[in-house]
């Protein structure tokens, strides 16, 4: 299932050979050269944490995921708003303090325990607040949950599964809310049937809603949510709204008290991390579920999800007598995803994930020095940080503020780029997105290299973004940055890569 040997010592399933860049070849003798002349030595630290998650993190022979991005680095910026971090140095011995004191599953297990108890902090739980933590390899696969509570708590009713924001939250996506396998591989590092339905003959009929209008401006769906309410009575309801997207658009939460319906489940995704734990509390207080992830705002390495689910629907799931109808989701968790109350109910695996064990500690590190900063100097700084932006793209030629910039996060900035009297698309932004992070920057910048977010597609027309997170904003308060003179150099390598851009040419990135 993976392809390992002396020429190519990195995680990659065989069947991704013929993907990596420039594949022309008619013999084996071939490959084996293109890889020994492009391939790098990857760390055991790398290999770790390419596993636990499916194939998006898998590395290829430069070591580099299908973001372009690696796991490991130190010497780069991050102005992305994407799962696409890296491990830095604090992480790095963190991460390694952590394999050297835990040495057999009993100790990963105690981390496992640990870990769910430090985050329930960090979030703010108390009794008023109570909520149970369901955890997940990435983002992507928590959108399974609410299916799952759906089958167990209402198994004869029909699945109507409402998304927004359907082309700025992950791509996988599209099959996880109909119940299929988004993916090629698991956590367990297992090959599944992609697209194929986890459980067969499970009713879901999947709802999708577009963020942006073909102009860019961003649509409000309330009315069209209440229709479909109004129109399935007879159905389980589940209704995700996503407040702060790749581009940090924020759905209305005041549908959840105007629809207040007992068919329906409101799911709120916030995998972008990016709000106060107020905002939790408001949520789990109106029976909300909530998903985040430690990967995008926390800037840990990909990928790792976790979804806050209030007691009361753990109470209801707790007096289900049989887990049995669910058993298909044993090829997605572990028992240890789920509360501890629920580990003996459920028929999944015992298997720990290490590697999003090791994430998710990551990101709690991250969590813990943001939280302690100065609520007030954090958003004079975002806020800073965003008009200096704002200020350097207005007066570019070829970068175009996106509509309502007002209406997102301020720690986002989202941009349409053209160029010969036309605006950039997807492909063409892709191929921009990777001349970029591609690096080579330390003669001319302190830094090596730059991650930027990955283009966003809306129709035919498409996005790129600059985004700031914790671990940036907490170097602006620390060093009281004041010119951000930082990323007027980055405004700067935007402009040189557009002007060297081939237009019209196919994206493709490195090995997928």
């Amino acid at each position: 299932m993976v392809g390992r040997n002396k020429e190519f010592p990195i995680r990659l399933p065989f069947r991704y050979l013929p993907l990596l860049p420039g594949y022309a070849w008619r013999n084996q003798t071939m490959i084996k050269a293109h890889i020994k002349r492009y391939s790098r030595t990857i760390s055991d630290l790398e290999r770790l944490l390419s596993q636990g998650a499916d194939e998006r993190i898998f590395l290829n022979n430069e070591g580099l995921t299908k973001y372009g991005t690696p796991l490991v680095r130190n010497s780069y910026l991050n102005r992305g708003s994407c799962t696409c971090s890296a491990a830095r140095d604090g992480d790095v011995v963190l991460i390694n303090n952590l394999l050297r004191s835990h040495k057999d599953s009993t100790d990963w297990i105690k981390l496992r325990r640990s870990l769910e108890n430090e985050l329930k902090i960090e979030l703010g739980w108390d009794e008023r607040h109570d909520f149970d933590l369901f955890f997940a390899p990435s983002g992507t696969d928590l959108v399974y949950y609410p299916l799952i509570f759906s089958q167990l708590l209402f198994p004869e009713k029909m699945i109507q599964n409402l998304i927004t924001c359907i082309e700025e939250i992950g791509s996988g996506a599209r099959l996880s809310s109909l119940g299929r396998f988004y993916a090629n591989y698991n956590q367990f590092g297992e090959s599944v049937a992609k697209g194929s339905d986890i459980i067969p003959d499970q009713k879901i009929q999947a709802h999708f809603f577009k963020a942006r209008s073909e102009f860019g401006n961003i649509h409000n769906h309330a009315d069209s949510i209440r229709k479909i309410v109004h129109e399935h009575p007879e159905d389980s309801i589940i209704i995700n709204l996503v407040y702060g997207s790749k581009s940090g658009i924020e759905d209305d939460l005041g549908m959840i008290d105007e629809i207040n319906e007992n068919n329906v489940q409101w799911v709120v995704d916030i995998c972008q991390f990016r709000h106060s734990r107020e905002i939790f509390h408001d949520l789990i207080s109106k029976g909300a579920m909530v998903m985040i992830t430690g990967s995008k705002f926390y800037e840990s390495s990909p990928f790792s999800g976790a979804m806050l689910v209030p007691k009361e629907i753990s109470r209801k799931l707790l007096q289900v007598a049989d887990f049995n109808s669910i058993s298909g989701y044993s090829c997605i968790f572990s028992m240890y995803d789920v509360p501890q109350s629920l580990m003996k109910k459920v028929p999944f695996a015992d298997r720990v994930n290490r590697s999003a064990l090791l994430r998710w500690a990551c990101a709690l590190s991250s969590m813990r020095a943001f939280n302690q900063l100065d609520k007030i100097e954090v958003e004079e700084k975002t806020i800073h940080w965003r008009n200096k932006v704002l200020g350097l793209l207005e007066a570019s030629d070829a970068m175009e503020l996106m509509p309502h910039q007002e209406l997102a996060d301020n720690s986002i900035v989202s941009f349409r780029v053209f160029k010969d009297n036309q605006y950039l698309n997807q492909e063409e932004l892709c191929s921009l997105y990777f001349s970029i992070i591609r690096g080579g920057y330390g003669n001319e910048c302190e830094f090596d290299y730059v991650t930027i977010g990955q283009p966003v597609n809306y129709g035919e027309k498409a996005f790129l973004r600059l985004a700031i997170g914790a671990k940036t904003i907490r170097q602006f308060v620390v060093q009281d940055e004041a010119e951000f003179a930082t990323d007027e150099k980055i405004i700067s390598i935007l402009e040189q890569k557009i002007a060297e851009l081939e237009t019209g040419r196919t994206c493709r990135a490195s090995a997928y």
